[in-house]
Protein backbone atom coordinates (compact mmCIF):
# COMPACT_ATOMS: atom_id res chain seq x y z
CA UNK A 1 0.00 0.00 0.00
CA UNK A 2 2.24 2.82 1.24
CA UNK A 3 5.50 0.90 1.20
CA UNK A 4 7.59 2.51 -1.52
CA UNK A 5 10.66 0.36 -0.89
CA UNK A 6 12.57 3.29 0.62
CA UNK A 7 16.25 2.66 0.62
CA UNK A 8 16.07 0.33 -2.37
CA UNK A 9 16.72 3.01 -5.00
CA UNK A 10 20.45 2.42 -5.06
CA UNK A 11 19.94 -1.33 -4.77
CA UNK A 12 17.53 -1.39 -7.68
CA UNK A 13 19.87 0.65 -9.86
CA UNK A 14 22.80 -1.60 -9.01
CA UNK A 15 20.70 -4.61 -10.03
CA UNK A 16 19.47 -3.04 -13.24
CA UNK A 17 21.11 -5.78 -15.22
CA UNK A 18 18.76 -8.35 -13.69
CA UNK A 19 15.72 -6.20 -12.89
CA UNK A 20 12.97 -6.95 -15.39
CA UNK A 21 9.30 -6.28 -15.87
CA UNK A 22 7.33 -9.52 -15.74
CA UNK A 23 3.64 -10.25 -16.32
CA UNK A 24 1.57 -9.18 -13.30
CA UNK A 25 -1.67 -11.07 -12.61
CA UNK A 26 -4.38 -9.61 -10.37
CA UNK A 27 -5.86 -12.29 -8.12
CA UNK A 28 -8.26 -9.93 -6.37
CA UNK A 29 -8.81 -6.19 -6.70
CA UNK A 30 -10.61 -4.56 -3.78
CA UNK A 31 -9.70 -0.94 -4.49
CA UNK A 32 -6.98 1.66 -4.83
CA UNK A 33 -3.50 0.40 -4.10
CA UNK A 34 -2.65 3.39 -1.92
CA UNK A 35 -5.41 2.42 0.52
CA UNK A 36 -5.26 -1.38 0.42
CA UNK A 37 -2.77 -3.94 1.65
CA UNK A 38 -1.06 -5.19 -1.49
CA UNK A 39 -0.26 -8.89 -1.14
CA UNK A 40 1.95 -10.42 -3.82
CA UNK A 41 2.98 -14.02 -4.49
CA UNK A 42 6.28 -14.68 -6.28
CA UNK A 43 7.19 -18.03 -7.83
CA UNK A 44 10.52 -19.78 -7.41
CA UNK A 45 11.53 -22.91 -9.25
CA UNK A 46 8.71 -22.63 -11.80
CA UNK A 47 10.01 -22.67 -15.37
CA UNK A 48 8.50 -20.67 -18.22
CA UNK A 49 6.28 -23.60 -19.16
CA UNK A 50 5.07 -23.89 -15.56
CA UNK A 51 3.91 -20.28 -15.13
CA UNK A 52 0.23 -21.01 -15.83
CA UNK A 53 0.44 -23.78 -13.23
CA UNK A 54 1.99 -21.31 -10.77
CA UNK A 55 -0.78 -18.74 -11.32
CA UNK A 56 -3.42 -21.41 -10.71
CA UNK A 57 -1.73 -22.46 -7.46
CA UNK A 58 -1.25 -18.85 -6.36
CA UNK A 59 -4.92 -18.12 -6.99
CA UNK A 60 -5.99 -21.15 -4.96
CA UNK A 61 -3.71 -20.24 -2.06
CA UNK A 62 -4.95 -16.65 -2.12
CA UNK A 63 -8.60 -17.73 -2.03
CA UNK A 64 -8.02 -20.19 0.80
CA UNK A 65 -5.88 -17.80 2.88
CA UNK A 66 -8.92 -15.52 3.06
CA UNK A 67 -11.05 -18.32 4.46
CA UNK A 68 -9.25 -17.98 7.82
CA UNK A 69 -10.30 -15.52 10.52
CA UNK A 70 -9.76 -12.58 10.63
CA UNK A 71 -8.54 -12.37 7.03
CA UNK A 72 -11.96 -13.65 5.98
CA UNK A 73 -13.71 -10.69 7.60
CA UNK A 74 -11.15 -8.17 6.29
CA UNK A 75 -10.64 -9.46 2.74
CA UNK A 76 -11.91 -6.15 1.33
CA UNK A 77 -8.81 -4.50 2.78
CA UNK A 78 -6.47 -6.52 0.51
CA UNK A 79 -5.48 -6.55 -3.12
CA UNK A 80 -3.69 -9.70 -4.27
CA UNK A 81 -1.29 -10.22 -7.14
CA UNK A 82 1.19 -12.70 -8.52
CA UNK A 83 4.16 -12.03 -10.78
CA UNK A 84 5.18 -14.56 -13.42
CA UNK A 85 8.92 -14.90 -12.90
CA UNK A 86 10.34 -17.95 -14.71
CA UNK A 87 13.25 -19.95 -13.32
CA UNK A 88 15.80 -21.68 -15.51
CA UNK A 89 15.18 -24.96 -13.71
CA UNK A 90 12.27 -26.48 -11.83
CA UNK A 91 12.41 -27.08 -8.09
CA UNK A 92 14.12 -25.89 -4.91
CA UNK A 93 17.63 -26.19 -3.51
CA UNK A 94 18.10 -28.81 -0.83
CA UNK A 95 21.72 -29.03 0.34
CA UNK A 96 20.98 -31.66 3.03
CA UNK A 97 23.03 -29.76 5.61
CA UNK A 98 20.35 -29.75 8.34
CA UNK A 99 21.24 -31.31 11.68
CA UNK A 100 17.78 -31.47 13.24
CA UNK A 101 16.46 -34.54 11.36
CA UNK A 102 17.63 -37.57 9.48
CA UNK A 103 17.50 -36.56 5.84
CA UNK A 104 15.14 -38.54 3.66
CA UNK A 105 14.80 -36.08 0.77
CA UNK A 106 17.33 -36.08 -2.06
CA UNK A 107 20.08 -33.50 -2.34
CA UNK A 108 19.18 -30.95 -5.02
CA UNK A 109 21.01 -28.00 -6.56
CA UNK A 110 18.62 -25.99 -8.71
CA UNK A 111 19.05 -22.87 -10.84
CA UNK A 112 15.94 -21.10 -9.54
CA UNK A 113 15.39 -17.35 -9.84
CA UNK A 114 15.33 -16.34 -6.17
CA UNK A 115 17.66 -19.04 -4.85
CA UNK A 116 15.09 -20.59 -2.52
CA UNK A 117 16.66 -23.28 -0.36
CA UNK A 118 15.86 -25.58 2.55
CA UNK A 119 18.10 -26.33 5.57
CA UNK A 120 18.61 -22.70 6.55
CA UNK A 121 20.45 -22.43 9.86
CA UNK A 122 20.71 -26.19 10.08
CA UNK A 123 16.93 -26.61 10.19
CA UNK A 124 15.56 -29.06 7.64
CA UNK A 125 12.21 -27.38 7.04
CA UNK A 126 13.52 -23.79 7.10
CA UNK A 127 12.91 -22.62 3.53
CA UNK A 128 14.37 -19.17 2.77
CA UNK A 129 14.93 -16.90 -0.21
CA UNK A 130 18.62 -17.28 -1.02
CA UNK A 131 18.75 -14.16 -3.20
CA UNK A 132 16.79 -11.49 -1.29
CA UNK A 133 18.35 -8.66 -3.32
CA UNK A 134 16.98 -10.21 -6.49
CA UNK A 135 13.52 -10.46 -4.94
CA UNK A 136 13.74 -6.81 -3.86
CA UNK A 137 14.70 -5.78 -7.39
CA UNK A 138 11.82 -7.70 -8.99
CA UNK A 139 9.33 -6.17 -6.56
CA UNK A 140 10.72 -2.67 -7.09
CA UNK A 141 10.34 -3.06 -10.86
CA UNK A 142 6.93 -4.74 -10.89
CA UNK A 143 4.96 -3.85 -7.74
CA UNK A 144 6.84 -1.17 -5.75
CA UNK A 145 3.85 -0.46 -3.50
CA UNK A 146 3.55 -4.02 -2.24
CA UNK A 147 3.06 -4.56 1.50
CA UNK A 148 3.59 -8.27 2.02
CA UNK A 149 5.21 -10.92 -0.15
CA UNK A 150 4.96 -14.71 -0.17
CA UNK A 151 7.53 -16.63 -2.21
CA UNK A 152 5.97 -19.90 -3.34
CA UNK A 153 8.47 -22.66 -4.13
CA UNK A 154 7.82 -25.41 -6.63
CA UNK A 155 8.13 -28.46 -4.39
CA UNK A 156 5.79 -30.59 -2.35
CA UNK A 157 8.27 -30.80 0.52
CA UNK A 158 6.98 -29.36 3.78
CA UNK A 159 8.61 -26.07 4.72
CA UNK A 160 8.50 -22.32 5.07
CA UNK A 161 9.64 -19.36 7.14
CA UNK A 162 8.53 -15.85 8.01
CA UNK A 163 10.59 -12.68 7.74
CA UNK A 164 10.92 -9.97 5.11
CA UNK A 165 9.63 -12.54 2.62
CA UNK A 166 7.29 -15.27 3.83
CA UNK A 167 7.95 -18.58 2.10
CA UNK A 168 5.88 -21.66 1.38
CA UNK A 169 5.59 -24.69 -0.88
CA UNK A 170 3.02 -26.79 -2.70
CA UNK A 171 2.78 -29.19 0.21
CA UNK A 172 -0.74 -30.31 1.19
CA UNK A 173 -0.48 -27.84 4.09
CA UNK A 174 0.45 -24.98 1.75
CA UNK A 175 -2.43 -22.70 2.79
CA UNK A 176 -1.96 -23.28 6.51
CA UNK A 177 1.77 -22.70 6.15
CA UNK A 178 1.02 -19.46 4.29
CA UNK A 179 -1.30 -18.18 7.05
CA UNK A 180 1.23 -19.17 9.74
CA UNK A 181 4.13 -17.47 7.95
CA UNK A 182 2.03 -14.35 7.25
CA UNK A 183 1.47 -14.29 10.99
CA UNK A 184 5.22 -13.72 11.29
CA UNK A 185 5.84 -11.52 8.26
CA UNK A 186 2.68 -9.39 8.31
CA UNK A 187 1.48 -9.36 11.93
CA UNK A 188 4.84 -9.71 13.69
CA UNK A 189 3.72 -12.76 15.68
CA UNK A 190 5.99 -15.23 17.45
CA UNK A 191 5.81 -18.98 17.15
CA UNK A 192 3.82 -20.43 20.02
CA UNK A 193 6.05 -23.50 20.13
CA UNK A 194 9.54 -23.19 21.61
CA UNK A 195 11.84 -22.35 18.69
CA UNK A 196 14.91 -21.62 20.82
CA UNK A 197 16.40 -18.86 22.94
CA UNK A 198 17.34 -16.80 19.88
CA UNK A 199 13.64 -16.32 19.07
CA UNK A 200 12.54 -15.56 22.64
CA UNK A 201 11.51 -11.91 22.78
CA UNK A 202 8.52 -9.76 23.56
CA UNK A 203 5.95 -10.11 20.77
CA UNK A 204 2.16 -9.59 20.67
CA UNK A 205 1.71 -13.31 21.53
CA UNK A 206 4.89 -13.93 23.55
CA UNK A 207 5.93 -12.41 26.87
CA UNK A 208 7.92 -12.88 30.03
CA UNK A 209 5.14 -11.17 32.03
CA UNK A 210 2.94 -13.40 34.20
CA UNK A 211 0.86 -10.80 36.05
CA UNK A 212 -2.77 -11.11 34.82
CA UNK A 213 -3.30 -7.39 35.45
CA UNK A 214 -0.49 -6.30 33.15
CA UNK A 215 0.03 -9.09 30.63
CA UNK A 216 -0.45 -7.67 27.13
CA UNK A 217 -3.45 -9.91 26.37
CA UNK A 218 -5.18 -9.23 29.71
CA UNK A 219 -8.42 -8.26 27.94
CA UNK A 220 -8.75 -11.82 26.60
CA UNK A 221 -7.96 -13.83 29.73
CA UNK A 222 -10.56 -16.53 30.30
CA UNK A 223 -12.12 -16.19 26.85
CA UNK A 224 -11.89 -19.29 24.64
CA UNK A 225 -9.12 -20.72 26.81
CA UNK A 226 -6.86 -17.67 26.60
CA UNK A 227 -4.46 -17.75 29.52
CA UNK A 228 -0.78 -17.38 30.39
CA UNK A 229 0.91 -20.64 29.43
CA UNK A 230 4.64 -21.41 29.71
CA UNK A 231 6.47 -22.52 26.59
CA UNK A 232 8.06 -25.38 28.48
CA UNK A 233 8.78 -26.93 31.85
CA UNK A 234 12.48 -26.07 32.09
CA UNK A 235 14.38 -22.81 31.69
CA UNK A 236 14.57 -20.83 29.48
CA UNK A 237 11.34 -22.07 27.87
CA UNK A 238 9.58 -22.03 31.24
CA UNK A 239 10.22 -18.27 31.61
CA UNK A 240 8.35 -17.33 28.43
CA UNK A 241 4.59 -17.45 27.97
CA UNK A 242 2.01 -17.72 25.19
CA UNK A 243 -1.73 -16.89 25.27
CA UNK A 244 -3.10 -20.21 24.04
CA UNK A 245 -2.38 -23.92 23.90
CA UNK A 246 -4.00 -24.55 20.52
CA UNK A 247 -3.18 -21.71 18.11
CA UNK A 248 -2.12 -21.80 14.47
CA UNK A 249 1.13 -20.15 15.50
CA UNK A 250 1.84 -23.43 17.36
CA UNK A 251 -0.02 -26.12 15.42
CA UNK A 252 -1.01 -25.88 11.75
CA UNK A 253 -4.15 -28.00 12.01
CA UNK A 254 -6.14 -25.39 13.96
CA UNK A 255 -7.02 -21.66 13.80
CA UNK A 256 -5.48 -18.43 15.02
CA UNK A 257 -6.24 -17.73 18.68
CA UNK A 258 -8.11 -14.52 19.63
CA UNK A 259 -4.87 -12.69 20.53
CA UNK A 260 -3.30 -13.45 17.15
CA UNK A 261 -6.48 -12.54 15.29
CA UNK A 262 -6.57 -9.11 16.89
CA UNK A 263 -2.89 -8.57 16.02
CA UNK A 264 -3.73 -9.08 12.34
CA UNK A 265 -6.52 -6.48 12.66
CA UNK A 266 -4.18 -4.02 14.38
CA UNK A 267 -1.78 -4.25 11.46
CA UNK A 268 -4.58 -4.01 8.89
CA UNK A 269 -5.68 -0.71 10.42
CA UNK A 270 -2.10 0.53 10.56
CA UNK A 271 -2.16 0.38 6.76
CA UNK A 272 -5.75 0.99 5.62
CA UNK A 273 -8.21 3.77 6.42
CA UNK A 274 -11.82 2.59 5.95
CA UNK A 275 -12.81 6.09 4.78
CA UNK A 276 -11.86 5.47 1.17
CA UNK A 277 -13.49 8.31 -0.74
CA UNK A 278 -15.37 11.46 0.28
CA UNK A 279 -16.55 14.23 -2.04
CA UNK A 280 -18.01 17.68 -1.48
CA UNK A 281 -20.30 19.77 -3.65
CA UNK A 282 -21.55 23.30 -3.06
CA UNK A 283 -24.91 24.49 -4.33
CA UNK A 284 -26.53 27.93 -4.19
CA UNK A 285 -30.20 28.34 -3.35
CA UNK A 286 -30.94 31.88 -4.52
CA UNK A 287 -34.59 31.88 -3.55
CA UNK A 288 -33.76 30.95 0.03
CA UNK A 289 -30.78 33.31 0.12
CA UNK A 290 -28.54 30.62 1.50
CA UNK A 291 -26.02 28.07 0.30
CA UNK A 292 -25.67 24.43 1.08
CA UNK A 293 -22.84 21.96 0.90
CA UNK A 294 -23.28 18.24 0.31
CA UNK A 295 -20.63 16.00 1.81
CA UNK A 296 -20.88 12.48 0.40
CA UNK A 297 -19.21 9.36 1.71
CA UNK A 298 -18.64 7.65 -1.63
CA UNK A 299 -16.89 4.51 -0.46
CA UNK A 300 -16.13 2.71 2.78
CA UNK A 301 -13.74 -0.23 3.01
CA UNK A 302 -16.02 -2.57 4.96
CA UNK A 303 -15.36 -5.73 6.93
CA UNK A 304 -17.72 -8.62 6.23
CA UNK A 305 -19.98 -8.69 8.15
CA UNK A 306 -19.86 -4.93 8.34
CA UNK A 307 -18.98 -3.72 11.85
CA UNK A 308 -18.40 -0.07 10.93
CA UNK A 309 -20.40 2.69 12.60
CA UNK A 310 -20.75 5.99 10.72
CA UNK A 311 -21.40 9.28 12.56
CA UNK A 312 -21.60 12.88 11.38
CA UNK A 313 -20.79 15.80 13.70
CA UNK A 314 -21.42 19.49 13.08
CA UNK A 315 -19.68 21.89 15.47
CA UNK A 316 -18.98 18.93 17.76
CA UNK A 317 -22.60 17.78 17.99
CA UNK A 318 -23.82 14.50 16.58
CA UNK A 319 -26.34 15.24 13.83
CA UNK A 320 -26.65 11.96 11.88
CA UNK A 321 -25.65 8.31 12.00
CA UNK A 322 -25.40 5.66 9.33
CA UNK A 323 -25.95 8.03 6.42
CA UNK A 324 -23.79 8.13 3.33
CA UNK A 325 -24.17 11.88 2.87
CA UNK A 326 -24.82 15.04 4.83
CA UNK A 327 -26.24 18.33 3.61
CA UNK A 328 -25.23 21.38 5.62
CA UNK A 329 -26.76 24.82 5.14
CA UNK A 330 -24.85 28.03 5.68
CA UNK A 331 -27.40 29.38 8.15
CA UNK A 332 -26.84 26.48 10.54
CA UNK A 333 -23.63 28.20 11.63
CA UNK A 334 -23.69 30.59 14.54
CA UNK A 335 -20.12 31.71 13.87
CA UNK A 336 -18.04 32.66 10.82
CA UNK A 337 -16.72 29.11 10.54
CA UNK A 338 -17.67 25.66 11.72
CA UNK A 339 -16.44 22.09 11.41
CA UNK A 340 -18.12 19.06 9.89
CA UNK A 341 -16.59 15.80 11.05
CA UNK A 342 -17.20 12.33 9.61
CA UNK A 343 -16.28 9.62 12.15
CA UNK A 344 -16.09 5.92 11.26
CA UNK A 345 -15.53 3.39 14.05
CA UNK A 346 -14.99 -0.35 13.78
CA UNK A 347 -16.90 -2.03 16.60
CA UNK A 348 -15.57 -5.51 15.84
CA UNK A 349 -15.62 -8.06 18.65
CA UNK A 350 -12.59 -9.78 17.08
CA UNK A 351 -10.23 -7.29 18.68
CA UNK A 352 -9.77 -6.13 22.24
CA UNK A 353 -6.64 -4.13 21.59
CA UNK A 354 -8.93 -1.14 22.08
CA UNK A 355 -11.57 -1.88 24.66
CA UNK A 356 -14.55 -1.63 24.83
CA UNK A 357 -15.31 -2.32 21.16
CA UNK A 358 -14.94 1.26 19.93
CA UNK A 359 -11.25 1.91 19.68
CA UNK A 360 -10.56 1.85 15.92
CA UNK A 361 -11.75 5.35 15.11
CA UNK A 362 -11.13 7.25 11.86
CA UNK A 363 -12.27 10.71 10.87
CA UNK A 364 -12.33 13.21 8.05
CA UNK A 365 -12.89 16.86 8.86
CA UNK A 366 -13.96 19.91 6.86
CA UNK A 367 -13.92 23.54 8.02
CA UNK A 368 -16.65 25.60 6.39
CA UNK A 369 -16.27 29.38 6.37
CA UNK A 370 -19.43 31.45 6.09
CA UNK A 371 -19.94 34.98 4.79
CA UNK A 372 -23.40 36.34 5.56
CA UNK A 373 -25.74 33.58 4.40
CA UNK A 374 -23.33 32.12 1.86
CA UNK A 375 -20.59 29.53 2.13
CA UNK A 376 -17.34 31.24 1.25
CA UNK A 377 -14.75 28.46 1.45
CA UNK A 378 -14.52 24.79 2.40
CA UNK A 379 -11.22 23.49 3.75
CA UNK A 380 -10.51 19.77 3.75
CA UNK A 381 -8.47 19.05 6.89
CA UNK A 382 -7.79 15.50 5.77
CA UNK A 383 -7.98 12.09 7.40
CA UNK A 384 -6.90 11.13 10.88
CA UNK A 385 -7.13 8.12 13.14
CA UNK A 386 -7.66 7.88 16.88
CA UNK A 387 -7.21 4.46 18.50
CA UNK A 388 -7.97 4.29 22.19
CA UNK A 389 -8.45 1.97 25.13
CA UNK A 390 -9.65 2.54 28.68
CA UNK A 391 -8.32 0.85 31.82
CA UNK A 392 -8.69 -0.37 34.45
CA UNK A 393 -12.38 -1.00 34.12
CA UNK A 394 -13.83 -1.53 36.71
CA UNK A 395 -11.64 0.88 38.66
CA UNK A 396 -11.35 2.03 42.26
CA UNK A 397 -9.61 5.39 42.12
CA UNK A 398 -7.92 6.19 38.84
CA UNK A 399 -8.96 5.71 35.25
CA UNK A 400 -6.75 6.00 32.17
CA UNK A 401 -7.56 6.65 28.54
CA UNK A 402 -4.61 5.53 26.42
CA UNK A 403 -4.64 6.62 22.80
CA UNK A 404 -2.72 6.83 19.53
CA UNK A 405 -3.56 9.82 17.33
CA UNK A 406 -2.36 10.68 13.82
CA UNK A 407 -3.80 14.19 13.46
CA UNK A 408 -2.57 17.61 14.52
CA UNK A 409 -2.82 18.82 18.12
CA UNK A 410 -6.31 19.82 19.12
CA UNK A 411 -8.15 20.96 22.22
CA UNK A 412 -10.83 18.62 23.54
CA UNK A 413 -13.26 18.51 26.44
CA UNK A 414 -12.86 15.54 28.81
CA UNK A 415 -15.90 14.88 31.00
CA UNK A 416 -17.22 12.35 33.49
CA UNK A 417 -21.01 12.18 33.58
CA UNK A 418 -23.28 10.26 35.97
CA UNK A 419 -26.27 8.18 34.90
CA UNK A 420 -28.55 11.22 35.32
CA UNK A 421 -26.48 13.27 32.87
CA UNK A 422 -24.79 15.50 35.44
CA UNK A 423 -21.18 16.44 34.68
CA UNK A 424 -19.03 15.65 37.70
CA UNK A 425 -15.66 16.26 36.07
CA UNK A 426 -15.19 18.60 33.12
CA UNK A 427 -11.83 19.86 31.89
CA UNK A 428 -9.96 20.77 28.72
CA UNK A 429 -7.12 18.59 27.49
CA UNK A 430 -4.75 18.67 24.54
CA UNK A 431 -4.93 15.68 22.19
CA UNK A 432 -1.41 15.25 20.88
CA UNK A 433 -0.09 13.38 17.88
CA UNK A 434 1.44 10.01 18.75
CA UNK A 435 0.88 7.69 21.71
CA UNK A 436 -0.25 9.31 24.95
CA UNK A 437 -2.35 8.74 28.05
CA UNK A 438 -4.96 10.80 29.89
CA UNK A 439 -5.58 10.19 33.60
CA UNK A 440 -8.73 10.86 35.61
CA UNK A 441 -8.95 10.80 39.40
CA UNK A 442 -12.28 9.23 40.39
CA UNK A 443 -11.45 8.78 44.05
CA UNK A 444 -13.95 11.46 45.15
CA UNK A 445 -16.86 9.82 43.34
CA UNK A 446 -19.19 7.25 44.83
CA UNK A 447 -19.27 3.69 43.56
CA UNK A 448 -21.43 3.34 40.47
CA UNK A 449 -21.60 3.61 36.70
CA UNK A 450 -20.23 6.68 34.91
CA UNK A 451 -19.78 7.81 31.34
CA UNK A 452 -16.48 9.22 30.10
CA UNK A 453 -16.74 11.61 27.17
CA UNK A 454 -13.97 13.16 25.09
CA UNK A 455 -15.01 15.63 22.41
CA UNK A 456 -12.76 17.62 20.12
CA UNK A 457 -12.65 18.67 16.50
CA UNK A 458 -11.82 15.19 15.20
CA UNK A 459 -12.06 13.08 18.33
CA UNK A 460 -15.33 11.81 19.80
CA UNK A 461 -15.28 9.23 22.59
CA UNK A 462 -18.14 8.02 24.76
CA UNK A 463 -17.50 5.02 26.97
CA UNK A 464 -18.80 3.57 30.23
CA UNK A 465 -16.73 3.07 33.38
CA UNK A 466 -17.64 1.15 36.51
CA UNK A 467 -16.24 2.52 39.79
CA UNK A 468 -16.00 0.19 42.76
CA UNK A 469 -15.31 0.96 46.41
Amino acid sequence: MKKLLLGLTFLASSLSSIAQVFPLDTLQNKGRRDNRINFVILPDGFTASEQAFFVKKADTINQMVFSYHPLKQYQNFFNSYCIRVPSAESGVNHPATATDVTEVDPVMVVDNYFGSTFDNGGTHRALVVGKPAVAASVLASNLPDYDICLVLSNTEMYGGTGGKYATGTLNKYAVKIAVHELGHSFAGLADEYWAGTYFAKEKPNMTAVTNPATVKWKNWLGYKSVGIYPYGTTSPASTWYRPHQDCMMRYLDTVLCPVCQQTFIDEIYNLVNPIDSVSISKTAMKSALKDSVMITLNKLVKPNPNTLKVEWFVKGSLVATGDTMLKVYSDTALSPSFDVNLVVTDTTALSRSFWPKKGYQFSKTFTINVEKLGIKTIHDLGLSKFFYTVYPNPTVNHFYLSYEYSGTTELAQLSVVDILGKKLIDKQVNILQGKHELALDLSQLSAGTYFVQLNGQRVHVATKVQKNE
